[in-house]
């Protein structure tokens, strides 16, 4: 639900006011988890998969308002869900 959800949740509010305004820019955090299935993270990586596919269109609706949306896409990082997993780059 937060990674999803939320971050969904806060941004249909916060781009009516950019589009108020006709400038600006959202970044976003999402994650390479999301390009593709894995065994141990796959609910995590669909949620990811949905931000990054939202964003994406967000992009192109917000393009001709003069809005920029940029996807950070993590590689693996060190937190208590990866603990005990092989954060072996995804290539």
């Amino acid at each position: 639900s937060v990674n999803y959800i939320g971050a969904v949740s806060l941004l249909n509010i916060i781009i009516e006011d950019f589009k108020i305004r006709k400038s600006g820019s959202i970044i976003a955090i999402s994650s390479v988890a999301g390009v593709r299935g894995r065994q141990m993270n796959f609910v995590y990586g669909s949620a990811k998969a949905g931000l990054t596919t939202y964003l994406s269109g967000l992009r192109n609706m917000l393009y001709k308002d003069n809005i920029s949306v940029t996807n950070i896409l993590l590689g693996p990082t060190y937190t208590r869900m990866s603990a005990g997993h092989n954060l072996m780059p995804v290539l």
